[in-house]
């Protein structure tokens, strides 16, 4: 998992808390889904993005939910970053799981076991 992230409710990752000075601006290379509005109503207000270091090759998977009205912000800022392209598509060799959702729980877009259906809400 390339996102910085702990266990939370459910044994799911958290996204929430970020380290500080871990922001793009400044010429950082962590992007992390907390630095983005997360806000929803729906599920269809979330979608999952590639947090992590930016910097260094590897793998980078698409596991940690902002809303969609941040994806711009999202997508210029990764662009700004050494490893952009490359950071977007997992390399050859990159296992990426695909995590229950993203999904709209409590106002909060959310992912793995918070999303399943009798799961944490």
């Amino acid at each position: 998992m390339g996102a910085s992230s702990n266990m939370a409710d459910c044994g799911a990752p958290s996204f929430d808390a970020a380290p500080a000075g871990a922001r793009v601006d400044g010429g950082g290379c962590m992007i992390l889904a907390s630095n983005y509005d997360q806000s929803c109503s729906v599920d269809a207000d979330c979608m999952l993005v590639a947090a992590g270091n930016y910097c260094a090759p590897g793998c980078i998977c698409r596991e940690a939910p902002i809303s969609v009205s941040a994806s711009l912000q999202f997508s210029v800022d990764i662009s700004k970053t050494p490893v952009a392209l490359d950071a977007m598509a997992p390399p050859a060799g990159c296992t990426c799981l695909a995590p229950a959702g993203p999904c709209c729980r409590s106002g909060t877009c959310q992912v793995g076991a918070r999303c399943q259906d009798g799961g944490c809400q």
